[in-house]
């Protein structure tokens, strides 16, 4: 493996490639790619809606010895047909790599429409060269010369270009330091010595890179193959699934694992940076083995004050919501707010929350003082190893508190 990543290839090497695969396709009598392996297909879920088509996708071309997982990256997303379920302080895309049995792991996040033979077309420079660990196809995620940007307003017109695409640059490859993730196949064998993805790494696109390094780190190589489009939909609905936040914490941690001296705050030189980064950089990193439990679930202390203008109704319903919490270790902290002489309705609605088993103190001030001693005299009564103040003008989502604290493990809290 070379210290620098190899340019677009030159049209005499394309051509000796297309020409082996003609042979090989005509001493079988087959089209596509012949005798295609096994695959273990990990569908990244996001979204219900994105990940049943996923689902119908892969299913339309998947074979009958092949595996098929929903990866979610949310414990309300577990549920569905094909998860591979959700455990806290565990990358569920880890768990589903430990039960992988494919020759070949394809990942494809449940955003991505895909285009027709892009599956045949990505596994060809697999057949061509037992080096290459890793495909992948241009969309509009890429950060480099693989970035497409068309208008896609219909599944014609995906195809439609996919087809120009295809025809433009047949059997074309360009090597890369890493990819964004969207959709990719690895050789399963390049990840006997690399492991899983970091999961302290809360990024999706840093994450996958860091896994790229790992398995040049090996010394297979990555390429695009520039001879196929996907489609990325973009998600602006749920602001309450975990985000890859991209936070300067994260960064800090991927540039101390690399050695990558600072630069800009997440800014496009560390992307140029990383690019660059020479074989001899890659080669000190452990294996990450796949075989690790779930965390433990840890009581989590939620704290909230209810102020002296709040509707009883609405009070009653905020209340029961929060009973839903699908995390099951909680407890609650109440701080009622009261105007002078509203004792008596402050103790009327103690027996209200009495009801609900995970109150475990309620504590009552002046209004308006929420914010000072009163708060520290709540937060000394918290039995939870973790602490999260709640609004009652907020609705939270029944998954809120465990993707929460997936969170929190997760950035190792």
């Amino acid at each position: 493996m070379t210290d620098t990543l190899p340019p677009l290839e030159d049209s005499s090497a394309l051509l000796e490639r297309l020409g082996r695969r003609y042979l090989l396709l005509n001493s079988v009598n087959e089209a596509g790619v012949p005798q295609r392996p096994h695959c273990t297909f990990l569908i990244r879920s996001t979204r219900q809606d994105w990940t049943e088509a996923s689902i119908a996708e892969i299913k339309s071309m998947k074979k009958a010895t092949d595996q098929l997982f929903v990866v979610p990256t949310a414990s309300h997303l577990a549920n569905g047909p094909y998860s591979i379920g959700f455990r806290i302080g565990v990358d569920s895309l880890n768990s589903a790599l430990l039960q992988a049995t494919g020759e070949f792991v394809v990942v494809v996040q449940d955003r991505i429409r895909l285009s027709p033979q892009w599956l045949d077309r990505m596994m060809w420079p697999f057949l061509d060269d037992e080096r290459i660990g890793m495909t992948a196809p241009c969309s509009i995620l890429e950060r480099n010369q693989a970035r497409r940007a068309p208008w896609i307003d219909s599944e014609a017109a995906l195809h439609a270009y996919a087809r120009e695409q295809h025809e433009a640059a047949c059997g074309v490859l360009l090597g890369a330091g890493w990819v964004s993730g969207c959709c990719a196949i690895i050789r399963r064998s390049s990840l006997e010595h690399v492991g899983g993805v970091d999961d302290r790494i809360q990024h999706e696109e840093l994450q996958f890179v860091d896994w790229c390094l790992r398995i040049r780190g090996q010394g297979y190589s990555i390429h695009y193959c520039m001879d196929v489009y996907v489609h990325a939909l973009f998600d602006t609905l749920d602001r309450y699934r975990v985000e890859d936040t991209g936070s300067q914490k994260v960064w800090e941690y991927f540039c101390r694992k690399w050695e990558i001296p600072a630069l800009v705050e997440s800014g496009q030189e560390y992307w140029g940076h990383i690019e660059q980064m020479a074989s001899h950089q890659l080669r000190q990193q452990p294996m990450l083995l796949l075989d690790h439990v779930g965390a433990e679930q840890p009581l989590v202390t939620c704290l909230f004050s209810v102020r002296p203008d709040i509707d009883e109704v609405a009070e009653t319903a905020w209340l029961e919501a929060l009973a839903e919490q699908s995390y099951p270790h909680t407890e609650w902290i109440v701080i009622r707010e009261i105007v002078a002489g509203d004792m008596g309705k402050a103790e009327e609605r103690y027996g209200i929350f009495c009801k609900y088993p995970a109150m475990t103190a309620y504590v009552v001030v002046r209004a308006g003082d929420t914010t000072g001693a009163a708060v520290q005299a709540a937060c000394r009564l918290a039995r939870g190893r973790y602490i999260v103040k709640l609004d009652m003008e907020e609705a939270y989502p029944s998954y809120y508190l465990a993707n929460w604290v997936h969170q929190r493990f997760i950035e190792g809290g």
